[in-house]
């Protein structure tokens, strides 16, 4: 897959990969140096002059309109791990692919079936999960992944890198290029919009998010690389923001593993902040003034007022107490 990426100039180029899978090497992969080297932290405003931007857009594009071979190879074999071990009836597992393609079935079937396991082997003494708990969460992502985007263009299912934070990204000749493709998959443009823009201050409420003009430049560079006409500014910052809203269900996903030996009280803390955004969303979707909001200000500081005030106290508390 990477050398997808470098014969489209948004990765590395590979030299080498050990093929033979009886190899002790299999597996091992050698890229190309890059002595200018990558980011060491979420980007926030400072970070978002204009040129760079402009080249984060470059490269959503790019990555987007790669071929889709390999990732629906991904993508179905989630979707068959979800028909075959969950309830397919409560999951509705074609039309969240339809939306979604793999990833949101991704995100279902880690909580629901990989996570467990997990559990099960390295901390048996919290196996299994309180119920409810795993109930509430599994309802959670599915609230997320049922909000409709608004764009075409930010909708289409295409090739999504799907990690893309700043730890997956580096720098090369005056660009800036993708690498580990681990979990890359079929999956809509808006998806790697969202490992970009996530800054957990924000969401800690200690940051405002990236302007709003940064954004449309960044979602604007992306339009330009694949041709596309520019669509209602509030509607693609909307959709920008719902990438932003799964990279959340991510992060929380990959919190339990720390946070397994007491779930229910943080991860339930965790849960009210995205279903307020999640129904701050939810409630948008008819109300152009509410749009608007989320627009300018992000969806996590458009549902700030509407939390508990000491909720971020909490979270930061109890955790300190694992």
């Amino acid at each position: 897959m990477l050398k997808q990426l470098a014969k489209e100039n948004v990765g590395p180029k590979v030299l080498y990969v050990e093929p033979d899978l009886t190899s002790s090497y299999w597996g091992l992969m050698v890229m190309e140096e890059l002595p200018e080297g990558g980011f060491s932290g979420e980007f926030c405003q400072q970070d978002m002059t204009e040129e760079f931007t402009k080249m984060l857009g470059k490269l959503l594009g790019g990555l987007h309109r790669l071929p889709v071979n390999e990732v629906t190879k991904s993508a179905m074999l989630v979707k068959n791990l979800v028909k075959e071990n969950l309830n397919d009836d409560l999951i509705c597992t074609k039309k969240l692919y339809d939306i979604h393609g793999g990833h949101g079935l991704f995100l279902i079937c880690w909580w629901m079936h990989f996570f467990p396991l997990w559990v099960k082997q390295n901390r048996s003494e919290n196996y299994p999960l309180p119920k409810e708990y795993c109930e509430r969460f599994l309802k959670m992502i599915l609230k997320v992944l049922r909000i409709v985007p608004r764009t075409k263009v930010l909708s289409k299912i295409g090739f999504s890198h799907s990690d893309l934070y700043h730890g997956n990204l580096m720098r090369k000749d005056g660009r800036i290029v993708a690498i580990d493709c681990e979990t890359a998959i079929l999956g809509p443009a808006l998806l790697d919009f969202g490992a970009i823009l996530w800054n957990p201050n924000v969401t800690k409420a200690k940051q405002p998010h990236i302007e709003r003009s940064s954004r449309e430049t960044l979602a604007r560079s992306f339009y330009e690389t694949l041709e596309e006409e520019f669509e209602k500014p509030e509607d693609v910052l909307f959709d920008l923001e719902l990438g932003f809203l799964l990279r959340y269900l991510w992060v929380i996903l990959c919190e339990q593993f720390f946070i397994v030996s007491n779930p229910v009280e943080v991860g339930g803390l965790f849960m009210t902040k995205v279903e307020a955004m999640a129904d701050g969303m939810i409630d948008a979707s008819d109300d152009e003034e509410a749009i608007k909001k989320i627009a300018e200000v992000g969806i996590y500081w458009s549902i700030n007022s509407n939390l508990p005030e000491d909720i971020q106290e909490k979270i930061e508390k109890l955790k300190k107490e694992f």
